[in-house]
């Protein structure tokens, strides 16, 4: 993976944040996920000029799989994109969705097999091998699905991201359809 010059980044900050940028350090950054490596490069920290929400960029670009082209990424330091890493996370969550939403809506796990969920087919039944959650069982309801995914979000990161077990798993659904309350008896 061929690196390109500073300049280069700084035109594409240009380019798709509308500020100019000075470059002010350079971070190495290797992401796993379950021990595999799913990205590994350096990323270049810039300050922007005159950003109205934003003091930092963190920008890199890699090679387009199948082309001889290049993909640039210029990611603002804003919310919960705070540091080089997060800033590689949240760019392959954004490239994992162009391709085809195949990332777990709870945890973010980047190569399920099947989509979670479509309105044709309903549920995939596949389960996470991140979080645990199995898809077209815990979120069958489509008035509950979205709570479902955030309680279980909530329960598996106080967990330290470990797979939830059977019982952790029935904790969330109660909590889930009790808030909610019973579903329609039609």
């Amino acid at each position: 993976m061929g690196e390109v010059p500073i300049e280069t980044l700084r035109v594409a900050i240009r380019s798709l944040h509308g500020v100019e940028a000075t470059w002010l350090e350079s971070v190495p950054v290797h992401e796993t996920f379950q021990s595999e490596t799913v990205w590994q490069g350096e990323v270049q920290v810039f300050e922007l000029h005159k950003h109205p929400s934003a003091r930092l960029c963190f920008a890199w670009s890699h090679e387009v799989a199948g082309s001889d082209g290049r993909r640039f990424v210029a990611v603002l330091a804003q919310g919960p994109i705070d540091s080089p890493e997060a800033a590689v996370r949240a760019a392959i969550l954004q490239e994992a969705r162009e391709r085809g939403g195949l990332t777990c809506p709870v945890c973010g796990y980047p190569k399920l097999r099947e989509p979670p969920y479509t309105a044709e087919s309903g549920g995939s039944f596949e389960i996470c091998p991140s979080c645990g959650i199995q898809f077209g069982y815990m979120d069958a309801r489509d008035d509950l699905r979205e709570e479902v995914y955030r309680r279980w979000r909530e329960a598996w990161e106080a967990g330290e991201r470990k797979p939830l077990g059977m019982e952790e798993a029935k904790r969330v659904m109660r909590i889930v359809v009790t808030s909610q309350g019973p579903p329609d008896s039609n």
